[in-house]
Formats: C-alpha cells, structure tokens, sequence
C-alpha cells in the first residue's frame, strides 16, 4: 500500500473512530466500494498533445451522517462529512493520435467532501434518493509515462470537487441498511508541470468520474 492510500485509509479509520455511539443518535456512519471509470483527457508535453486512456478502476470511503429535518409527507433532508479514495491504471498514452508502446502510470484522487441528499419515502424500507456534494480533492497523476521516458508525469495539485449523486437505500434491520449509488464525481482542472526530461511544460488535466458504489449504513 503505498503513501497516498495508506493516508487515505488512516483518515477514514480516524473520521469513524472519532465519533461516539452517544453522538451518533438518530443518524448513522456508512462504508462504501466503488467501480470508478475515468473520462479520457489530453495533456501538453514537449513533444506535444498526448492523450490518456484509463483502466476501470476503483474506490472506497466513509461517511458520518445526519438526518435533518423533513420535507413534505416522508421525505428528509440529509447531510453527511465524507472521505474517499479512488485509482484508475492508465491503458495507454495517445502521442498526436498515436498510440505509444508501454504505458506507465495511473491517477489517484483522494477526496473530503460535504453532502447534501433528500430521502424519498423514508418511511418505507425502500427509499430512492438524490444528492450532492462540494469539497476538496488531491489529484495525483502518477508516473505517466512509456518504456523510453518514464515518468513524463508525476504531479497533482489540490483543487475544487464535487458530485452529483442518486441512488436507493434498502432496510435489513432496525440499525443497518444496504445502499446502491450512481455518482458524477469530478474537480476542477489540477495545474501540473512535465517532467525536466520532457521539457518541464505546465499544463492541466481533466479529472471527471462516473462511479457506481454499494455500501452499508449503519443507523444509531
């Protein structure tokens, strides 16, 4: 496990450990796993426009949450704080719309985000829902590179995130639900440099994911 997922692991383990059953009243903690599909972007290198396929990837997170108020007849409004970790392989590097002979690198993103649902029929042990989320997310492009030039990239920056979010939620008990989830999760452009060896060129790469996730929610 390397440093950036060992750091992302340690803050969900601290976001659920620091939250007492007492605080936890009414509302609840929740775990998730995610298939991750990376949207294709372009970036400059000296050389010139390459553009970057991806692996199916995938992802995980937690969340607390709370149950806020209702809205109309069995409907309520939702907010959770969450921290999550998402990896995709890179495929292949495109030189000019050529393919280039072994591709290296992948790209990681590690998030924490605020989020804001609206339960449907919460009152039924089925219950649809949407929701969005604004926060913070590190995007790291890591290692891109070929056989001939490794690392051509290996940069990230901090930037904006945020995502839109539907999904259905399922009671198994009293405390404990099973939910399954489509997420639109994407930042604004990080602002990276190439390597010297590949002319130290700044540019930005497009981070834009389409996520589907089941999870437990645990309800105290």
């Amino acid at each position: 496990m390397n440093l950036r997922r060992s750091m992302a692991f340690g803050s969900i383990c601290v976001l659920v450990a620091g939250v007492s059953p007492a605080a936890l009243a009414d509302n609840y903690f929740s775990f998730w796993g995610a298939y991750t599909d990376v949207k294709d972007f372009d970036f400059q290198a000296a050389t010139g426009t390459l553009n970057t396929e991806f692996d199916n990837g995938y992802g995980f997170g937690a969340a607390i949450g709370w149950r806020l108020r209702e809205i109309g007849t069995g409907n309520r409004l939702r907010g959770e704080a969450e921290v999550s970790y998402r990896s995709n392989d890179v495929d292949t590097h495109k030189l000019n719309g050529s393919a280039l002979a072994g591709a290296t690198g992948d790209i990681e993103s590690t998030a924490a985000m605020v989020n804001v649902f609206i339960d449907f029929s919460e009152q039924s042990s089925f219950s649809p829902y949407i929701g969005g989320g604004l926060g913070i997310a590190h995007v790291e492009a890591d290692g891109f590179g070929v056989s001939a030039i490794p690392n051509v990239l290996s940069e990230g920056e901090s930037v904006l995130a945020f995502q839109a979010i539907a999904g259905a939620s399922w009671d198994i008990s009293q405390s404990a639900e099973i939910f399954g989830e489509y997420r639109y999760f994407a930042t604004d452009d990080p602002s990276v440099q190439t390597s010297a060896a590949a002319g130290a060129v700044p540019t930005e790469i497009k981070y834009q994911t389409n996520n589907i996730l089941l999870g437990v929610r645990f309800n105290y």
